[in-house]
């Protein structure tokens, strides 16, 4: 899938319900081709909500939270895993928020994360991401 959201400059791009979930089904394939199934799944909440639980659903991963990337360190240091999924819908400076600069906790998590869209300027980008967006466009999804 991995795609260019193409608009006007400055302009929205308003995203269908078939889209996020292609998106999604996308990267649950990403996932299956690394040979990475997480046995838990963390929706960063608000947007992250729905693809996350998407995902869940299509891997049968019953371990499924919803967190504010703020909270995402104490949902993971309580919860026991092999293999995590953070999920946002669109991966951008606020959403490494939960990483608290690579402390020490996380270079003993294996985890990964996972977006619908990412901005092509904005790094790190997302391990697993199914579209890419410029940084004037404002991509809003359905559920907004």
């Amino acid at each position: 899938m991995k795609k260019l959201i193409k608009t006007k400059e400055g302009y929205q791009k308003k995203t269908t319900w078939s889209y996020v979930d292609s998106a999604c089904t996308y990267l649950v394939k990403e996932l299956q081709k690394d040979d990475f199934i997480p046995d838990l799944i963390i929706g960063i909440s608000l947007e992250g909500a729905i693809p996350g639980a998407l995902i869940a659903q299509k891997l049968a991963i019953s371990r499924y939270y919803v967190s504010p990337v703020d909270q995402v360190a104490n949902v993971l240091y309580n919860a026991v895993t092999d293999k995590c999924l953070i999920v946002d819908a669109t991966m951008e400076e606020q959403s490494w928020d939960f990483e608290n600069n690579r402390s020490i906790f996380w270079s003993k998590i294996n985890y990964r994360t996972a977006a619908i869209n990412c901005y092509a300027h904005f790094e790190p980008k997302p391990d697993y991401f199914a579209a890419v967006a410029r940084h004037d466009v404002e991509v809003k999804y359905p559920w907004k």
